[in-house]
């Protein structure tokens, strides 16, 4: 067996080709000397106007605070409510 490296965020693993074809490949790992594309930088002024309140914030479209964890829910007392001891 030969075994390759492969990378994605910082973590290397190390695994047959096989095991990344159907594996790790759709985790987003890539081979350790294959570098990710650099993401496209547009410096131009009037694309702040564009992407205003897009992007960039914590809990995404769908609305959550920022920090929340989804598989809370139902946890503690209702707003307004006291919670018995």
């Amino acid at each position: 067996m030969d075994f390759q490296e492969y990378e994605k965020d910082g973590v290397t693993i190390t695994a047959t080709e096989t095991a990344y074809e159907v594996i790790y490949k759709a985790q987003g790992f890539r081979p350790k000397e294959e570098k990710p594309p650099e993401p496209v930088q547009n410096n131009d002024k009037n694309d702040d106007k564009n992407d205003a309140g897009k992007g960039g914030t914590k809990g995404g479209s769908r609305g959550g605070k920022a920090g929340s964890d989804p598989g809370d829910h139902g946890e503690g007392a209702p707003a307004g409510e006291a919670q018995d001891s």
